[in-house]
């Protein structure tokens, strides 16, 4: 399976026009580089991994997905401003694919990560700002290629919501946008009802006091149920530290959004499956 995945991977990087060379450094396990690809398995609703650009959620096949990071911060030749504009044209290559269905995830993060490979890792405004720049741009991509959008947002709501508010960026993908791993907050299921965004529930929901009150309030013709692997396991596979985290484990996502929706499991997965395909535009 891993030498199918590797040839995936393989086939796609040269579709791309990438060297050799560049080829090799992607497929090394543990270095870091410019691109990294994974490979996932999907469920009934995919997994989001923080990526760029995903394939198509079409279980129970494998999926090679484009990895791409944001090191803005370290020494490259050219501007910021001129690395953006390289990076952001990568990116639209990957959306002339056709198993590509959505751009994600994207968005703002303003949580401060104890742990990171990065150095001189900060949040201020300028790194702020950049991420609003790279999220708006984004989100024309996704209009502009017609693909489904998947956002991030981490401590950020209110400035997240205040991009969104600009008709022009939300209108075009009424009905192809989740809020992914989606914070317990009311404004944005309320803004979700009003532009009908889905919502993405985690495996946090089987545990966190505040996301079961959360979910409550989401109709369920707007939930998607999603692992954010490798972490955010449900109970009690999160006691047991069983990581990383797989689609299989869906399963006890829905069964304990059932419980709180006072639904049965076999129409909380009907009804979540039939959302992540109109979401992915699959149907």
């Amino acid at each position: 399976m891993l030498r199918s995945a590797l040839a995936i991977i393989i086939k796609t990087a040269k579709g791309l026009g990438l060297s050799d060379g560049v080829i090799k450094r992607l497929i090394e396990p543990e270095a870091v580089h410019e691109y990294n690809f994974s490979v996932e398995f999907t469920g009934p609703a995919a997994s989001f991994l923080p990526v760029n650009a995903r394939s198509a959620p079409t279980p129970p096949s494998l999926r090679a997905t484009v990895k791409r990071g944001w090191d803005v911060r370290r020494p490259v030749a050219g501007t910021p401003s001129s690395r953006i504009t390289r990076q952001l044209l990568e990116i639209e290559k990957l959306l002339t694919l056709p198993k590509v269905v959505a751009v994600g995830e994207v968005g703002l993060d303003r949580h401060i990560y104890q742990k990171t490979k990065y150095r001189n890792y900060q949040i201020d405004e300028k790194f702020i700002g950049l991420q609003k720049q790279l999220f708006i741009e984004q989100i024309k991509l996704a209009i502009k290629y017609e693909k489904s959008l998947i956002i991030h947002s981490r401590e950020a709501a209110g400035e997240m919501l205040a991009i969104l508010g600009e008709s022009s960026l939300t209108t075009p993908l009424t009905g192809h946008i989740v809020f992914h791993c989606c914070e317990a907050n009311d404004r944005l299921v309320e803004f979700a009802l009003n532009h009908h965004i889905y919502i993405g529930v985690d495996g946090d929901v089987t545990y966190s006091k505040s996301k079961q009150e959360f979910v409550k309030k989401v109709p369920l013709e707007l939930l998607v149920l999603e692992t954010d692997s490798p972490f955010l396991l449900p109970e009690p596979l999160r006691s047991q530290k069983i990581y990383p985290n797989e689609p299989k484990n869906l399963l006890l996502i829905a069964e304990k959004i059932a419980e709180l929706k006072k639904t049965s499991i076999k129409h909380l997965i009907e009804a979540t499956t039939e959302n992540a395909k109109k979401l992915f535009q699959t149907t």
